[in-house]
């Protein structure tokens, strides 16, 4: 989010200094990331310490209580929240929902890039993360794959409201500019919707598999953005909120072939699958790939749509962005290119 929630720093101050007993000083409100029910802050204090901190309207406890899981079991790459001073795993300050975590000194592999050892290191961590068994309680909290369309309605609820010539008189430059946009590109979004729902059936029915599924923990945003690279090439894996029980798929769709958070090369694919194990990375089902990419392309553009038209909540700024990613997504090589393609190769497989 571009603006900042309505809640006020010394009141966020004053809960990181009672709860989690931080001496801090300042907040700088940092607009990171694409999560509308979600703003992030870089806490400072007077000695230059520094955390950083999220804000959310709903805490997700598996978000919360898996990565700190996978870090005390040894998968010392996640990047988990801290725990207040009497050990809850997140703090609640009226409707909202404050986490901490350590301030990392690591840009994003999305802005600088990552050599074949870290996306080799990369596929090893994943390889170590899918291979995991959580215990039952926390498994219990990790909401489970249903193949079900993420966005499908909201796509529908925006193409309705660009339908209605009512609106047309009120809309100011960012809408106008977003109705021309979809109505550009109808053609293919209706065409990702109809193979969600259309692939999301086959997937549930065991139809058009090449094994049965596996069920295992998956990152479920494991993209470059998502994946910060110090100065001594180690990785450390952030935002774990969509943490999901799901076939490897899930996290494998953000490689080879995949354009979400930046083009994935095949030198750097094949470094990936090295890491992770060639022979499981290269069983990768053509199915369950097209539909993980058809579906979050989907999800990114009825989002960014309603942003940019539908949230009266939102200001200019974030309305704009939206407008922005919405655009992007039909570059060359983009989202909706490669998830076309993707369901290009499943149908003359």
């Amino acid at each position: 989010m571009l603006e900042r929630p309505a809640l006020d720093d010394a009141t966020l101050i004053g809960a990181l200094r009672d709860r989690y007993g931080l001496p801090v000083e300042r907040l700088a409100f940092v607009p990171l990331g694409n999560d509308s029910a979600a703003w992030t802050y870089q806490a400072t204090a007077s000695d230059g310490r520094a955390w950083f901190v999220k804000v959310r309207r709903d805490p997700r406890p598996a978000g919360i209580l898996v990565p700190r899981f996978l870090r005390d079991h040894g998968l010392t790459e996640v990047v988990a929240a801290t725990p207040t001073r009497d050990g809850r795993p997140w703090l609640d300050v009226g409707p909202w929902s404050v986490l901490v975590y350590p301030h990392l000194d690591a840009p994003r592999a999305m802005d600088v890039g990552m050599d074949q050892r870290g996306w080799s290191h990369l596929g090893a961590f994943t390889a170590r993360l899918h291979a995991t068994t959580l215990p039952p309680d926390l498994a219990a909290l990790v909401p489970p794959e249903d193949f079900q369309p993420k966005a499908n309605a909201m796509a529908r609820r925006v193409a309705q409201h660009l339908e209605d010539s009512s609106h047309q008189a009120s809309e100011d430059e960012i809408a106008r500019r977003l109705r021309s946009a979809w109505t550009e590109h109808r053609a293919s979004i209706e065409r990702l919707v109809r193979r969600s729902e259309e692939l999301g059936r086959r997937i549930r029915d065991g139809q058009g598999l090449t094994r049965p599924l596996r069920f295992v923990p998956c990152h479920a945003d494991l993209h470059a953005a998502n994946v910060l690279v110090g100065a001594d090439g180690a990785l450390s894996i952030v935002d774990w909120d969509e943490v999901v029980l799901a076939p490897p798929e899930r996290d494998l769709m953000f490689v080879r072939g995949s354009a979400i958070a930046g083009a994935v090369s095949d030198e750097e694919a094949t470094a990936f699958e090295t890491g992770y194990g060639s022979t499981r990375a290269g069983e990768a089902d053509p199915l369950l790939i097209a539909w993980y990419r058809i579906d979050w392309a989907v999800q990114d553009l009825a989002d960014f749509a309603r942003r940019a038209i539908l949230d009266p909540e939102l200001g200019t700024a974030t309305r704009a962005r939206a407008l922005e990613l919405f655009e992007s997504n039909f570059e060359p090589g983009g989202e909706v290119e490669t998830a076309i393609a993707a369901d290009d190769r499943l149908q003359i497989r």
